[in-house]
């Protein structure tokens, strides 16, 4: 490489580290990301579940946050209640551990003493959510579009309501999915 301004090229080495939520292979077969860059950077591919499929991790990560946090706040670590920790079990984690970070640190600042209380959290991680498809109950032959309706509701909640993720993970175009909502009168 030739750095800006020099007339000599500089020998580099260098790696990438690269993330993504999207499988990259459903990507090239769709024809939107292509193939070459997928084999340059698919060297060593570390497949990470979400948060919610993980929630062992969940009071081992809210415990190592709670120490960093202790530590740049030059204070004492602050202690999870148990409620407050049922909570964030109970909590979906769309922005997966970037999310449980944010509320953690949210928490600490807010809470006063040395023990923090579920209202120290965001209200969307206390809010208690009804799990559509088994506290609903359907008829007893359902419609496909009452199926599908439920199946949309549901990927949606556990998408933490954000239509273009859930787009995503039901494999079609947002604009389907907002006519759908607009169908079912949820738009």
């Amino acid at each position: 490489m030739i750095p800006v301004g020099a007339t000599e090229a500089v020998s580099v080495d260098t790696r990438v580290l690269a993330a993504t939520n999207r499988d990259l292979e459903e990507e090239i077969k769709r024809g939107s990301f292509r193939p070459d860059l997928f084999y340059r950077l698919n060297v060593i591919a570390v497949h990470l579940p979400p948060l919610r499929h993980r929630q062992d991790d969940i009071p081992l990560l809210a415990e190592s946050f709670l120490a960093r946090s202790a530590t740049l706040r030059n204070e004492g670590v602050k202690m999870l209640r148990d409620d407050t920790l049922d909570a964030l079990m109970a909590y979906a984690w769309p922005g997966n551990v970037r999310e449980l970070e944010n509320a953690l640190e949210r928490a600490v600042i807010l809470s006063t003493g040395s023990v923090i209380d579920p209202d120290a959290l965001p209200e969307r991680v206390t809010a208690r959510r009804a799990e559509p498809l088994v506290s609903e109950r359907t008829p007893v032959s359902p419609t496909l579009e009452a199926i599908e309706r439920a199946y949309i509701q549901w990927v949606l909640q556990n998408e933490g309501g954000n239509k273009s993720r859930a787009a995503d993970m039901l494999g079609i175009d947002p604009s389907t999915l907002y006519r759908k909502l607009a169908r079912y009168g949820e738009a």
